[in-house]
């Protein structure tokens, strides 16, 4: 159904600031825009949302923003389904924002990520002020549907902070969080079921279109960590790849879940869960650590 065309937007020589407010429901095809001396800033006057459309070719769209930084300032949605009620069902969005200095949201711009949503992050520094809540559900009746979504941070370069993470709504969402080398979340709300994943990539990252080979990771396990915390949760656990070869799968619609494949270390910080039921955390790397204060 209907031509599927590549727009790319050619402003790399250009300087200041820009704005792009309100592009509702873009459905693809895939868009470039490449400003990276500049300053972008998302949703000033109201929000932005980059979708896909489920058929037969079960395509993905693809966004990518390039910029010297990026601000976002009102609501992000990535895979929503467009239309009234249930709405038609989406397929898979990857919304990648790089910018060569920061990327930041302020406190009421919140990013949704609804199932089949990936979210690329590339900078050298990211905080996000607004909540980030993966595995978002938009109509009732959802609550039995599982939800996958990814946020990659691997290509941060300083510390990546959420001050408020929110995974899943009343449904099993499982969410992946590609780590950085420094990860704080200040606030972690996991609904039951709800499922987080946060994984230390392996030495040199992944590929673009990584293979589903057998990769041999270099970890050792006599390094064991585990979570510094006396009073840890039950559910809370700090997970270490087997030294054997292992599949990593990646795909722009499923989380990646253990056995977990690392070779970098990473350190997360969470500095308050709340939870509900069955909800689990597990931090997998080389020599992966989370530390939590929560009770």
């Amino acid at each position: 159904g209907g031509q599927w065309n590549k727009l790319e937007v050619d402003m790399k020589d250009a300087v200041g600031t820009y704005k792009l407010s309100g592009l509702r429901n873009y459905t693809g095809g895939d868009l470039d825009v490449n400003m990276q001396k500049a300053t972008l800033r998302l949703g000033q006057f109201n929000g932005n949302s980059f979708t896909s459309f489920k058929d037969s070719a079960d395509r993905t769209t693809r966004v990518d923003f390039n910029a010297k930084n990026i601000s976002i300032d009102n609501f992000l949605e990535i895979n929503n389904r467009v239309g009234s009620g249930a709405g038609r069902k989406a397929s898979s969005t990857v919304l990648t924002l790089q910018a060569s200095e920061g990327i930041t949201s302020n406190k009421n711009a919140e990013i949704s990520l609804y199932d089949g949503a990936t979210l690329n992050l590339a900078s050298n520094s990211v905080k996000l002020m607004g909540n980030v809540w993966m595995g978002r559900l938009q109509y009732v009746g959802a609550y039995f549907a599982p939800s996958y979504s990814t946020i990659n941070t691997s290509k941060v370069a300083g510390e990546v902070n959420f001050n408020h993470l929110t995974v899943g709504d009343r449904n099993a969402a499982q969410a992946g969080i590609i780590a950085s080398k420094k990860t704080y979340i200040g606030t972690l709300d996991l609904w039951q079921s709800a499922g987080l994943n946060i994984i230390a990539p392996p030495e040199g990252g992944y590929k673009d279109k990584p293979d589903n080979t057998n990769s041999q990771s270099g970890a050792k396990n006599d390094k064991n960590e585990s979570a510094k915390n006396d009073k840890q949760d039950s559910n809370t656990q700090v997970i270490n790849p087997p030294s054997s070869g292992q599949k990593t799968e990646i795909q722009p619609t499923q989380v990646i879940d253990g056995p977990f494949a690392g070779a970098k270390d990473t350190v997360v910080n969470i500095n308050r869960i709340n939870t509900n039921a069955d909800g689990t955390i597990k931090v997998g790397g080389y020599t992966a650590s989370l530390t939590t204060n929560a009770a």
